[in-house]
């Protein structure tokens, strides 16, 4: 339930400064992505010669950003498109022009792991806060 979610909901400042490995659920906003999103472009510089999609978004909420890797997993369902079929990219390219557009908060699943000695952030799943939207990853 929400209250549930409410009583282990952490901050992305929590994420920035726990010690990896550790997962949190948070509330932010999706602010852009890495690499930036052009929809004249379509999808194609998300996508990887071995048919998977390659993407990262930078989130906030009230205090910090940061940038977390999606899985192609979660990639394809928050596009709603696969990487190795072009047939489904216009459709993906409206899914994530409407997520960037949109000033909504979402709930995310955040995994922080330790690869070269540095810190990184993926993002394990992304649900609309509220039932107003149709992302749900």
């Amino acid at each position: 339930s929400r209250e549930d979610l409410g009583e282990r909901v952490s901050s992305l400042a929590q994420c920035l400064s726990t010690p990896a490995p550790a997962s949190f659920v948070t509330r932010v906003c999706v602010v852009s992505m890495l690499p930036p999103f052009d929809p004249n472009n379509g999808l194609d510089i998300f996508c990887m010669e071995d048919g998977t999609f390659q993407i990262a978004l930078h989130l906030k909420d009230d205090t910090a950003e940061l940038d977390a890797i999606l899985s192609n997993e979660v990639a394809e369902i928050l596009l709603g498109a696969n990487a190795s079929n072009r047939a489904t990219h216009e459709k993906g390219v409206t899914n994530l022009q409407n997520l960037l557009l949109s000033d909504s908060m979402w709930e995310g699943a955040i995994t922080s792991t330790i690869f070269g000695g540095n810190k990184f952030f993926i993002l394990d799943s992304l649900n609309i806060s509220q039932s107003t939207s149709q992302f749900n990853v």
